[in-house]
């Protein structure tokens, strides 16, 4: 399986703090954020990993360039103009992706992840899991066989008492169901996952893993302060 990131945000939230910074590019513990995505991919197995990138583009090339230094092969897709989070993805090999947000810190176990995946015969499977702030994440509904039965949006001001039970950002996608045609501005939730899930081919993989989301900046020191505290262990 290969990966792609999600890595072209520009981080409006963060720049106060980081001002010059692609927000993936964002240092946790002394570096990149980017950079424990691709080496948790590589101790993993992943090795072939698309970058999709546009603000400050260069600054995430030059830093990681073909990917070898950190035992991954890496191809870049520049977005000239904004493509929202699924327009890009037309331009990715028709296989099997696993699909990553860059502003989400993780560290879960993939191949349970992708097995799963295989398992339902799911066109796209979401990682799934409570959080501590739901009121501004999407909340999913699943039935017992864990496939997703409706998706209320953090936008949805009408949306009421709901279980925790948060997208958390990592995503696996079946060939057959990455977009096609010209890459125009297309939207992951509204263009790709609500049709597939009125078919009933969108599956949720809950888990209790750390995944955390460091959008701004109280929660990149969360982030922080659990990274050095993992670290120590270690």
């Amino acid at each position: 399986m290969r990966a792609a990131i999600l890595a072209g945000g520009r981080g409006t939230r963060m720049e106060a703090i980081y001002p010059d910074l692609p927000k993936p590019m964002i240092p946790i513990a002394g570096k990149p954020l980017l950079e424990y995505h691709i080496k948790t991919l590589s101790l993993q197995g992943i090795e072939q990993i698309a970058l999709i990138i546009g603000y400050k583009a260069d600054v995430i090339r030059n830093y990681f360039g073909d990917g070898s230094a950190f035992g991954v092969h890496i191809d870049y897709i520049v977005e000239k103009e904004p493509l929202g989070t699924g327009g890009a993805l037309v331009l990715l090999p028709r296989e099997d992706t696993l699909l990553l947000f860059g502003d989400v810190y993780f560290d879960v176990n993939l191949e349970r992840f992708i097995n799963f995946h295989k398992e339902k015969g799911a066109a796209i499977t979401l990682f799934a899991h409570p959080n501590s702030h739901p009121h501004d994440s999407d909340i999913i509904i699943i039935d017992a066989d864990e496939k997703v039965l409706d998706w209320k949006s953090k936008n949805d001001k009408q949306r009421g008492d709901l279980p925790n039970l948060v997208n958390a950002g990592l995503y696996i996608l079946s060939g057959d169901s990455l977009p096609a045609g010209e890459a125009v501005k297309r939207d992951l939730e509204l263009d790709l996952i609500l049709p597939l899930l009125k078919k009933g081919k969108v599956f949720a993989y809950r888990s209790a893993e750390y995944v955390k989301d460091m959008g701004t900046p109280e929660r990149l020191a969360s982030v922080e302060r659990d990274v050095q505290n993992k670290e120590k262990l270690s």
